[in-house]
């Protein structure tokens, strides 16, 4: 993986427009979310559906979760412990497991659950999330994986 950090670094350092892409695209993918979930949770609310509570309350202890897990880990994040630039300025640690990337996928697959269409907009911008994490320097790709499998995990539960 250092490989991997150091060469798309380097790239980017070399290519100041992709740099500036992808910090663009790590700042503003989590956006559709600020949109979509409330619509969603409006939406449940007006026609008074049963899936509000679950809608409402598993991104919630997602979030809730990964906050105190992360803080109990505080593993470096990629920038820490590699010659790389972080894309933007972040603080150090607490990058196990990636909470945006969590967050974006258990919303995701909550309006999964209430619209098919939005949810795999949902879903693909919460790949895009993940990606531009892992792209930018923010996170290594396990903190990623991490985030995916608890998202999945607690959408079963």
């Amino acid at each position: 993986m250092k490989t991997f950090y150091l060469s798309i670094n380097q790239y980017l350092q070399k290519h100041p427009a992709y740099r500036h892409f992808i910090a663009l695209v790590t700042k503003f993918s989590v956006y559709p979310f600020y949109g979509l979930y409330p619509a969603i949770l409006v939406y449940l609310y007006m026609t008074n559906n049963d899936l509000l509570i679950e809608v409402t309350l598993k991104p919630f202890f997602m979030f809730l979760f990964v906050t105190l897990f992360r803080k109990m880990i505080n593993r470096p994040r990629p920038y820490d412990q590699l010659p790389i630039t972080s894309i933007e300025e972040h603080k150090q640690g607490e990058s196990f497991p990636s909470r945006h990337s969590a967050s974006a996928f258990i919303i995701a697959l909550m309006i999964i659950k209430v619209s098919l269409p939005l949810g795999i907009f949902a879903l693909l911008c919460a790949i895009i999330v993940a990606l531009s994490r892992l792209l930018g320097g923010l996170h290594y790709l396990s903190d990623i994986v991490a985030a995916i499998l608890l998202s999945v995990l607690l959408y079963f539960i």
